[in-house]
């Protein structure tokens, strides 16, 4: 990168229910491609940023950075996405910055100019990420989009009791965004919160990654690869050495 310019960063997103790739120097959209899908990231990721780069006319030892979400989101998704940015980076030396998918819906609708008009100071963002379980990921963001909480994975009750502590003039400042949204809204009409504005997500989510790794670039020198951020274990796991030995009767010679 020169002195003057702005870093080139392809960004990745394949936390949830769409896989995104995109090519961004400052606020210039090179490039962005994002596809509905819940498996087969695997195979599209590489060639859709392969794809984005060629009508770019980038080579991939150009790019500054490669940002990718970290999560939270699906198990399968992060694994994947993660490989691929951390493995395009490390083939051509550069670093690979994570973001994660509160932060990449929040700046979305800030970029969008999707918040409601009025006192920024007032309004509040909730994204909430589908768990395909009776949870939310979820994490409360201001009007300026810096965070009030951590990101957590709460059932209904816990979710409310969280709102709560952040006082009345919340509930009446309340948007909601992220693939849980809907759910979450109709959950919280249920416990009496009647005034959340649901918001739809940022399309082009990379897009939002790149944005947000630009204003972590340069990383420090000892910085570490990203990590997948999960908030809760995955449902598969290794049964315990015992339970998978093979009962094997023995044979006697005949």
């Amino acid at each position: 990168m020169s002195v003057n310019s702005e870093p080139l960063i392809l960004g990745i997103d394949s936390a949830n229910s769409a896989c995104s790739v995109a090519l961004v120097r400052g606020d210039n959209i090179l490039g962005s491609i994002t596809k509905e899908m819940t498996r087969g990231q695997a195979e599209e990721l590489l060639v859709m940023a392969d794809d984005i780069l060629k009508k770019a006319k980038v080579e991939p030892s150009s790019l500054d950075c490669v940002g990718v979400t970290v999560g939270p989101g699906s198990f399968t998704g992060l694994r994947i996405g993660l490989s691929a940015a951390r493995g395009l980076a490390l083939s051509i030396s550069r670093p690979c910055i994570g973001v994660t998918t509160f932060e990449t819906v929040a700046n979305g609708i800030a970029t969008d100019g999707k918040f409601i008009n009025g006192d920024l100071e007032q309004q509040r963002l909730l994204v909430a990420i589908e768990t395909r379980r009776e949870d939310f990921y979820v994490q409360l963001f201001d009007g300026n989009f810096l965070p009030l909480s951590s990101g957590a994975a709460l059932h209904e009750d816990e979710l409310v009791k969280m709102l709560n502590s952040h006082g009345e003039n919340l509930l009446e400042n309340l948007m909601i965004s992220g693939d849980g949204a809907t759910r979450a809204s109709t959950m919280l009409k249920n416990q009496g919160i009647k005034t959340a504005t649901i918001i739809s997500s940022p399309q082009q989510s990379a897009v939002a990654v790149c944005k947000i790794a630009k204003t972590r670039y340069p990383p420090d020198v000892d910085a570490q690869p990203p990590q997948p951020l999960y908030l809760r274990p995955p449902e598969a796991k290794i049964p315990p050495p015992h339970s998978r030995a093979i009962n094997i009767e023995p044979q006697t010679e005949l």
